[in-house]
């Protein structure tokens, strides 16, 4: 057995992606756990994101129909983009708390799931907002839960991710969420993602 087969890159197929050409990426994970890395490198990858932008690239008019905060509704924002899109993504660590709704509502799910070490998400919310430290390691420890019970439940495409393995590895990294979703980018969006530079985000 050679060394790259037994180094952990931090990616893990949990179950294969369709070949259908229509499908909905979904990008989960807790606030603060890395989830912009899988985004921001699905934009440079050339999937449509909606209105997504650096430095979370999270679609705010999907987001907010979905959190019943806009005049749209969530149904009509997903079928304006199956209409104009073959593949796209959404990002929203709010969708933890509701899985199996998106699951049900959107076309073909595809789901990446991004995991942080607890504590460093516990700790990166006690500087950005002033939480307990204790609060903080059980709430994450919570919604790291609701996203394994859904995985475990789930028959869905499901490729997990660890956001600070992933950084060392890069170039693996994209080739997984390529094969994954089933594109072919260009070598201009290769070279994007390539330079998108994930440590930076980890931090977030």
């Amino acid at each position: 057995m050679s060394l790259e087969t037994l180094t952990n890159k931090g990616i893990v197929i949990a179950r294969s992606s369709s070949k259908h050409p229509q499908k909905t990426i979904v990008v989960v994970g807790v606030a603060r756990g890395g989830t912009s890395i899988v985004s921001g490198t699905l934009h440079h990858l050339g999937v449509f994101m909606g209105n997504a932008n650096s430095p979370v690239y999270e679609d705010l008019r999907i987001s907010l129909a979905f959190e019943k905060q806009s005049d749209e509704k969530f149904e009509h924002v997903i079928q304006a983009y199956n209409r104009n899109y073959d593949t796209w993504a959404w990002k929203r660590p709010s969708t933890l708390h509701s899985l199996p709704r998106i699951a049900r509502k959107v076309r073909n799910p595809h789901f990446i799931f991004v995991f942080r070490d607890i504590l460093s998400v516990a700790n990166r919310n006690t500087i950005s907002m002033s939480k307990n430290m204790g609060d903080g390691l059980k709430c994450a420890l919570e919604d790291y839960s609701k996203i394994i019970k859904f995985i475990n439940k789930s028959n869905h495409p499901a490729l997990l991710i660890s956001s600070e393995k992933v950084i060392n590895h890069k170039l693996d990294f994209i080739n997984a969420l390529s094969d994954f979703i089933n594109i072919s980018p260009t070598e201009t969006q290769l070279q994007a993602a390539q330079e998108f530079y994930l440590p930076t985000l980890v931090l977030i």
